[in-house]
């Protein structure tokens, strides 16, 4: 095992065996940060609604994951044989790219188009705004026509519909934001 660990770390297998180790104490380590972390929020969510925000930006990370890789690749191959063409080397600068400027540059995104989206009626569309709180009153019938005020809980209602187009719109986001920063990325790399 120790053996097997040894050159799945010399190869830099990422699906080696410690590879694989070290993304599930990755992925776990996340988890739970994200629920001390809801332990914590300003306005409090049921857990089903912080499931889905949680399920949202998972997808949004695969998917930049994704991008990051092909970009990668791409740049490594788009590069003069001279130069560094370390597919690895691209993904790590991609990253740190995506890191440092794309997360600003994603939430500027969102924000302007929030703020368009709003200002155009289209609040619904507005990140986050994928349910609401309903009150219900409840009454106790004391004959016909006749109730008296029981008390009142709260009823969360999700519209899965607007979830859906809010994911997207968010993956949108983030394919704007990265194709603005490859754009950026290919320049310098040709400059270098």
């Amino acid at each position: 095992m120790a053996s097997g660990m040894h050159q799945s770390i010399r190869k830099g297998e990422l699906m080696g065996e410690m590879g694989l180790q070290v993304q599930m104490v990755l992925f776990w380590s996340v988890i739970l940060f994200m629920v001390v972390k809801k332990q914590f929020d300003s306005v409090p969510r049921t857990w089903w609604i912080w499931w889905l925000d949680c399920n949202k930006q998972g997808t949004a990370a695969v998917f930049t994951h994704m991008l990051n890789v092909y970009v990668a690749v791409l740049i490594s191959q788009t590069l003069p044989p001279m130069a560094s063409s370390d597919q690895c080397t691209w993904y790590l600068i991609t990253y740190l790219n995506e890191v440092l400027l794309g997360t600003f540059l994603s939430f500027l995104l969102l924000k302007l188009l929030d703020a368009c989206f709003i200002r155009h009626g289209f609040q619904s569309l507005a990140s986050g705004n994928y349910y609401f709180v309903r009150t219900v009153y409840k009454t106790i019938k004391l004959s016909p026509g006749q109730s008296i005020p029981h008390g009142c809980s709260e009823e969360t209602i999700i519209d899965y519909k607007l979830y859906l187009l809010q994911c997207l719109i968010w993956i949108f986001v983030l394919t704007v934001s990265k194709s603005l920063l490859v754009l950026l990325q290919l320049q310098l790399s040709q400059i270098s």
